[in-house]
């Protein structure tokens, strides 16, 4: 099952890249509607659609968490499930920034402490 999935989503990975631009948008409604049908064993396109714009913005915003490497594409889309029924009042963003603050808030990168700048010395003036 999770094969057939994958293949899907590779597929409407495919069709998604080499069309034209769409003007549609991701939003966290169009999200929850996917979600809705993830699990349902008979809507393999919604979940491969799913999966597949999912993975494609984690990949291209690993960078801002940290901590996330190793994690499968079904916790993936759990993290942002939890984060979107958490938070219904903002459905009307846009998906990819939904996914992204679901990753940031699951895998926070750690806080760097702030450095001292030391204060410039003034020079001495000739007496």
């Amino acid at each position: 099952m999770l094969a057939r999935r994958i293949a899907i989503a590779a597929c409407v990975a495919l069709m998604l890249a080499s069309g034209t631009a769409q003007s549609e948008i991701y939003t966290g409604n169009r999200l929850v509607s996917l979600l809705s049908d993830y699990d349902a064993p008979n809507k393999p396109l919604e979940s491969g659609v799913l999966i597949g714009y999912v993975a494609g913005v984690v990949d291209s915003t690993s960078h801002l968490y940290c901590g996330a490497n190793g994690a499968t594409i079904g916790q993936i889309i759990e993290i942002v499930r939890k984060q979107l029924m958490a938070n219904p009042e903002l459905w009307n963003r846009p998906g990819n920034t939904l996914i992204t603050g679901a990753m940031a808030v699951a895998f926070p990168c750690p806080l760097k402490p702030l450095q001292e700048t030391p204060k410039p010395t003034r020079p001495k003036s000739p007496m």
